[in-house]
């Protein structure tokens, strides 16, 4: 091989030396890109969009701080031309919020480390919205809306003026048009903008169409819960007066009932009769068997085994019944079966869970038996309260022998409990970011049992935050009292 390069470079010198080069061209970008990586970015001079609000528009993003703890994820490359795009669409974003003549330039400092972008923003003098009007096309019972409506809009004179602004208002327009009987109202905008003054007048006018009702509701789907059961559970009847948020309601507390793997709920407007609007909701229901596990080890409880059985539609409707199991080294069995009926009042349900369980300590077990009442409140969508009573007895086993009297080895309680939960989450069953607040009061000594008086504060609280697509990181905050009273000396175990 290399005799043959030596002989063409003989006979064809200017062959080669355009070859050499060529290759070089093809490889030299290519090496190149490879070796710049994107160490950060840094926006300069911003100060009414915020820094995240326009990194969010990017689409050059160097690695995040949580990222960069993971050793194992590379560096993003650094790619000019997408960064000259990423500087038009940051422009254009300034544009849409109300900034008319922004001034964006950037800086880029390559070191071993990769590129640092500096991006300066001259942001200048905003549009201000003002003023805002309203008119109204329709009825009298509409026309009489208008104040109403101006104070909703979100959109306020005097604010800065933007694109959001605008078609957020006109959302918000439709769907309280739509919550009182108007559900076939269309909204317009007309914009008036004056660069002298810096401002623009923005009229919404609003076309409310006639009034409308309520029409006949069918209900379809794949589920062998019966419509009588679903219709239970429908917030509106043929002939009132339409609302949009009586069918929302109506989805949510069908969903709410966790037979359904989705519940839609849908207006049939282009099937308008008399003014009468049928609605259609199409259901799916959830496998009546439905089996959870998780396996896992821990440094203090070692292995751990949970299982749950669920079984819904429990003797009909939507009762459930829940069975759980879980051992591992601190409990070495517990199991628990929960019957749960919804509604048993308005918003008001009942939960029966009788247990068993065993828990290890270091020098002694104790075995539990009892049962809880519990009546759940819903209070709103992610805010719920609750009323337990429960009994207990409990069993101390001794591992080494010190000898206790009789009586310290065996306890009766009797607690009644009062609490709340605001969940915050984005899902009330998988949560992967927001929040969830717990918090609790008991008193023990009242009914079945009188021999153990003590009270009981607990509150906690529960963070998750997504990592990556696939994965959460979540934190749990627990503190409380406990402390005996009357003629109890301590708390039982």
């Amino acid at each position: 091989m290399r005799n043959t390069i030596l002989c063409l470079s003989r006979e064809y010198p200017g062959v080669v030396q355009l070859a050499l080069i060529a290759l070089f061209l093809l490889i030299a970008p290519i090496v190149c890109a490879q070796g710049v990586k994107l160490k950060s970015i840094e926006f300069i001079g911003n100060k009414i969009l915020s820094d995240k609000e326009l990194a969010g528009q990017m689409n050059l993003k160097p690695l995040s701080k949580l990222q960069r703890l993971l050793f194992w994820k590379k560096k993003p490359e650094f790619i000019s031309s997408i960064l000259e795009e990423d500087i038009d669409r940051l422009r254009s974003y300034y544009n849409r919020n109300g900034f008319l003549e922004p001034r964006l330039s950037f800086k880029t400092d390559t070191s071993r480390e990769g590129v640092k972008v500096q991006i300066r923003i001259r942001e200048n003098r905003f549009v201000i919205a003002s003023p805002v009007n309203l008119i109204i096309n329709g009825d009298s019972v509409a026309i009489r809306m208008h104040d109403t409506l101006l104070k909703v809009i979100p959109l306020k004179e005097g604010s800065r003026f933007t694109d959001q602004g605008v078609f957020g208002s006109e959302s918000t327009l439709k769907k309280i048009c739509s919550d009182h009987g108007y559900p076939l109202a269309t909204v317009k905008h007309i914009l008036k903008v004056s660069k002298d003054t810096v401002s623009c007048e923005v009229s919404f006018i609003v076309a409310a169409g006639s009034r409308s009702y309520f029409g006949a509701v069918t209900v379809n789907g794949d589920s062998l819960i019966t419509k009588k059961f679903i219709r239970k559970y429908i917030l509106f009847k043929k002939d009132e007066l339409f609302s949009q948020k009586r069918l929302d309601s109506t989805q949510q507390d069908l969903f709410a009932t966790r037979l359904f793997s989705y519940v839609v709920v849908t207006p049939q407007k282009d099937s308008v009769s008399n003014d009468r609007i049928p609605v259609k909701i199409l259901v799916r229901e959830l496998p009546r068997w439905q089996l959870e596990t998780g396996v896992g080890y821990g440094t203090e409880d070692r292995f751990r085994l949970a299982v749950q059985l669920t079984r819904l539609n429990f003797l009909g409707g939507a009762r459930r019944m829940i069975v759980n199991g879980r051992t591992s080294y601190f409990q070495p069995f517990s199991f628990d079966a929960s019957f749960v009926q919804p509604d048993l009042l308005p918003k008001l349900d009942l939960v029966v869970d009788p247990f068993i369980r065993r828990d290890r300590e270091l020098t002694y077990t104790v075995g539990r038996f009892g049962g809880t009442v519990s009546f759940p409140y819903r209070l709103r969508r992610n805010l719920n309260a609750y009323l337990n009573y429960s009994i207990e007895r409990d069993r101390i086993r001794e591992l080494l022998d010190q000898q206790l009297d009789p009586s310290q080895l065996r306890h009766n309680k009797s607690v009644i409990s009062a609490g709340a939960t605001l969940n915050a989450s984005n899902d009330p069953f998988y949560p992967s970011k927001g929040r969830k607040i717990v918090a609790s009061i008991s008193y023990a000594g009242l009914g079945y049992s009188r021999e153990v008086h003590y009270y009981k504060i607990d509150f906690s609280i529960f963070n998750y935050f997504p990592v990556g697509t696939k994965s959460v990181f979540a934190t749990k905050l627990n503190t409380g009292v406990i402390t005996a009273l009357g003629s109890t000396l301590s708390t039982p175990l």
